[in-house]
């Protein structure tokens, strides 16, 4: 009669292992077939609307600054601010035009001429949102840092002679 009831036991073993085993492999076939939507190389999608998000980090600006106060911070100039460079604040390349339109929007209010270039980047159009030119990278940084307090991104960038 014991072996009789440990072959019971045994079988009835198997059938729970063997369902096990089945529902495992049915989990694994399911994630397999949702990895390709996931994966999928978003480069090829042909959506213009698709926003892009562009972030910058904060590390290069360390000073604490009142945003209230109407004079940019006082630098001693540097050998960079003594030649005749411009500086110019980039926000953004956006790959939807109102997207960057509204982004204008939001410089216009701080007080800064905002300017919307056209620029083909890896064979799509997109749109690039830079600020006005700016005497010294002391200008630049003072503007650059209430643009990153109204919440927009931004870096500087020398701007090229013409």
């Amino acid at each position: 009669m014991a072996a009789n009831n440990d072959s019971l036991q045994e079988s009835i073993l198997i059938r729970r292992a063997k369902r096990r085993l089945i529902g495992a492999l049915f989990i694994l076939v399911i994630l397999i077939i949702l990895s390709f939507f996931f994966l999928q190389d978003r480069s090829l999608l042909d959506n213009p609307n698709q926003d892009i998000k562009v972030s910058f980090t904060d590390s290069d600006l360390k000073t604490k600054v009142d945003l209230d106060d109407p004079k940019p911070l006082a630098k001693v100039a540097s050998s960079s601010e003594v030649d005749d460079k411009k500086f110019m604040i980039q926000v953004g390349i956006f790959s939807d035009k109102t997207n960057a339109s509204k982004h204008a929007e939001t410089l216009q209010a701080l007080g800064y001429d905002p300017k919307l270039e056209y620029i083909e980047l890896e064979g799509r159009q997109s749109v690039k949102l830079i600020t006005e030119s700016f005497e010294s990278e002391s200008d630049a940084e003072y503007a650059l840092l209430k643009i990153k307090k109204a919440n927009l991104p931004g870096m500087i960038k020398i701007k090229a002679s013409q």
